[in-house]
């Protein structure tokens, strides 16, 4: 049986005026069903993603873009765009980043309604919506 993920916390945010260049965050707290817990972060610069995995909040480093502790040894996906990502299924990861990568596309009013559908469930339980690929 596979690793099951509970999502216990969800911030999201679009920090600036997006005037210079569109930079969106997102951060996903998982319990796994065995109880250890990780953080997904996502920073999405004008629709190229980097999503990180660690152990607590990188969510103030990524909104003020500061990388002084060393974010990029916990790197899970780097690109272009989403394309390779949606290739990948069978990563482990693939449903808690897909949660996390739609929570920060979809449109601020809708967002927030999934996240508050979704705290406290398992993402395996959830039907996602489709994520854009390109910007």
């Amino acid at each position: 049986m596979s690793t099951r993920y509970k999502i216990t916390n969800v911030r999201c945010e679009q920090p600036g005026d997006g005037f210079d260049m569109l930079l969106l965050v997102g951060e996903v707290t998982y319990e796994t069903d065995n109880g250890e817990t990780f953080v997904l972060s996502l920073s999405e610069c004008d629709g190229m993603p980097t999503i990180y995995k660690t152990s607590k909040s990188i969510f103030g480093n990524l909104i003020t873009q500061d990388y002084s502790e060393e974010v990029d040894d916990f790197i899970v996906y780097t690109s272009r765009d989403y394309d390779r990502f949606l290739k990948n299924t069978a990563n482990p990861l693939f449903q808690a980043m897909h949660y996390l990568i739609y929570i920060v596309q979809a449109d601020w009013a809708e967002s927030k309604k999934f996240i508050e559908e979704t705290r406290g469930k398992f993402v395996d339980e959830l039907t996602i919506p489709e994520i854009r690929t390109k910007l």
